[in-house]
């Protein structure tokens, strides 16, 4: 495949070699063909070279964080299948009024006569690049929460980044940014699973020191890990937020897309974080969505409210928290059935015998 040339991939060259001698120098095998490439070409490297390049990027975001934030934005656009000029400027200013400009400061000339982009190019490479382009988000955040999450730099950035992205004009812009914000919202609930795995073991810790040391006076081992449970609880709530902004400025917006690809996405990572995260999202005030989209007029939307509400009602755990969605919309879900589409009369006939039992 030919080789792409973007700005970024300069300084993924550059700015490796002080930073990490052991990655970017010798060995001239898979590790330096990996740092030579940008951070749109390493899409197609699979994710073992995702996670190469994108540690690199952190030790370079590290000592340059507005040069490696260009690096990422230039990787968004260049996954929109746009050509533009980015400049360290777009990086620097973080003003209101600036965000309704963003388009005109990150993008000089946009073809939006250009029938295909990477999302939607024909034949199985457009599915590939979607799963791709998935992991790449996916392994970013995760590389990322131990971190560069927290810093209140990035998130910031690349979530009102990716929320005025989202709402362009221009099909590619709005298709692929939309893409990435909800999977950054589902990298973040896995974060936040992880916060809570690790508070839930802390607060058992801190249950059995604490019946140790009754009656005795303040344990040192005994605050430090009060300490502990104060600082995740602390991220926790961080990433909720960051996740709440995504989905407000984001799917809000996009879940009645004119484009049905993105109202059909919208729907699938919704049913995700409502079974992951069932515990901030699986509500009657979330539930109402696919309920609403069940009556879209693009029948793969409306196959994959059937197919998401089958992972819901599939998990016992989960059941008592459906009652009131179940009682609200039965109606259509049993009307559902005769649908004029065949996959989805069928699935939504398998989703009643579901809930049947």
């Amino acid at each position: 495949r030919p080789r792409m040339c973007s700005e970024n991939t300069t300084q993924a060259r550059g700015k490796a070699s002080p930073g990490s001698p052991g990655r970017a120098g010798g060995g001239g095998g898979r590790r330096g063909r990996v740092q030579a490439v940008s951070l749109f070409e390493v899409v197609t490297m699979g994710r073992d070279a995702m996670q190469t390049v994108i540690g690199d990027w952190i030790e370079t975001y590290a000592m340059d964080r507005d040069s490696a934030l260009l690096d990422l934005i230039s990787f968004f656009i260049q996954c929109s299948g746009c050509k533009g000029k980015h400049t360290p400027e777009m990086c620097q200013s973080n003003r209101v009024q600036d965000r309704g400009d963003i388009l005109s400061k990150m993008v000089e000339k946009v073809d939006e006569d250009c029938a295909e982009y990477p999302l939607i190019q024909s034949g199985p490479y457009g599915r590939w690049f979607h799963s791709e382009f998935g992991d790449f988000v996916s392994v970013l955040v995760s590389q990322c929460q131990h971190c560069v999450v927290f810093d209140g730099y990035l998130m910031n950035a690349l979530v009102s980044l990716l929320t005025e992205l989202s709402d362009s004009c221009v099909r590619a812009f709005r298709h692929t940014c939309t893409l990435a914000a909800v999977k950054i919202l589902s990298a973040l609930v896995a974060v936040a699973l992880s916060l809570s795995t690790v508070m839930e073991n802390s607060q058992k810790l801190h249950g059995v020191e604490r019946r140790k040391t009754s009656g005795r006076q303040g344990s040192p081992r005994l605050d430090r890990m009060k300490k502990k449970i104060a600082e995740l609880q602390e991220k926790r709530l961080e990433i909720e937020s960051i996740m709440d902004t995504i989905f407000k400025g984001v799917f809000l917006k996009r879940y009645r897309d004119v484009l049905p690809e993105i109202r059909s996405m919208c729907t699938e990572e919704l049913c995700l974080w409502m079974k992951l995260y069932s515990t901030a999202f699986l509500t009657d005030s979330y539930l109402k969505y696919i309920g609403w989209m069940m009556h879209d007029k693009i029948p793969e939307v409306r196959l994959k409210c059937v197919l998401g509400l089958q992972g819901l009602y599939g998990d016992p755990l989960l059941l008592t928290k459906l009652d009131l969605f179940t009682s609200r919309f039965k109606d259509r879900l049993i009307s559902m059935t005769l649908d004029r589409d065949n996959e989805v009369a069928l699935q939504a006939m398998k989703l009643l015998i579901l809930i049947s039992k």
